[in-house]
């Protein structure tokens, strides 16, 4: 996935960055930290127990070391247990996605598939569906501010219990501070096509019989120059490393 939209307004071609990128400025690291760390421990416990119960094998201290090599090789355990998050979450939208198109009333082609663990989410969001009178008026939507040299893509926009409402999904184990910006900012953007929302939504999906059936955080209002700040901070960072910003500078907003 590209780090930058290619967008047309107004006959002009602009290149900006995406929401989620800019907001990769947030430290994340101290929730994640302690996951990788378990991770990590639990991978050289497994690897240790198999060693040393392999039968006739020299246990000394290097030849223990020299047989777990070939079991810890390859990518990290937080990194594969990593990935395998994000497939099952990015399986997860694009189902959900498969039946949004239907409630619009398109034909979304072949209904997609996927893991277990991908269509638990699936039926939670069926469930929240129902329990909300979802009703769905776009999805997937490509928005953006030129003036605050800004883009990203929405999952959905809505009716939910009557009440217009930008919905993003999640997967992860929990909401982060950085989607309610998210959020903040994809109302920002509809409101610039003139597109009046009266609220933002987080829906949490589950990926394990451990999480809940589904959890609705409602999106913290953010003020817009508080959104322009985190944006502005990795413009900074990304020139100071000689890295691109997109083809836009942030300008006065006019929404």
């Amino acid at each position: 996935m590209s780090d930058f939209y290619d967008i047309t307004h107004d006959g002009v071609r602009m290149v900006l960055p995406r929401v989620t990128k800019t907001l990769g400025i947030i430290d994340k690291s101290g929730p994640l930290m302690g996951w990788a760390v378990n991770l990590e421990r639990e991978a050289m416990r497994t690897a240790l127990e198999e060693t040393l119960t392999e039968p006739g094998a020299d246990h000394t201290p290097h030849g223990v070391w020299t047989r777990m090599q070939p079991k810890l090789n390859g990518a990290r355990a937080w990194a594969r247990k990593n990935r395998e998050a994000t497939d099952i979450g990015s399986a997860a939208h694009t189902i959900i996605h498969w039946h949004t198109q239907r409630l619009l009333g398109n034909d979304p082609g072949p209904e997609p598939s996927g893991p277990d663990e991908a269509m638990r989410a699936v039926v939670a969001w069926m469930d929240w569906c129902r329990d909300v009178e979802f009703v769905p008026l776009m999805a997937e939507r490509t928005v953006y501010c030129q003036w605050c040299a800004v883009a990203g893509t929405l999952d959905t926009y809505g009716k939910v219990q009557g009440q217009l409402t930008v919905v993003d999904y999640k997967t992860g184990k929990a909401v982060y501070r950085e989607s309610h910006l998210q959020l903040a900012w994809y109302r920002h953007m509809l409101k610039r096509e003139g597109v009046d929302s009266d609220s933002g939504l987080i829906l949490r999906l589950p990926k394990t019989a451990a999480d809940p059936e589904f959890e609705p955080v409602p999106a913290r209002p953010v003020p817009l120059s508080a959104l322009r700040a985190v944006a502005m901070t990795w413009r900074v960072v990304r020139w100071l490393d000689g890295e691109e910003t997109g083809s836009q500078k942030m300008q006065k907003c006019e929404v």
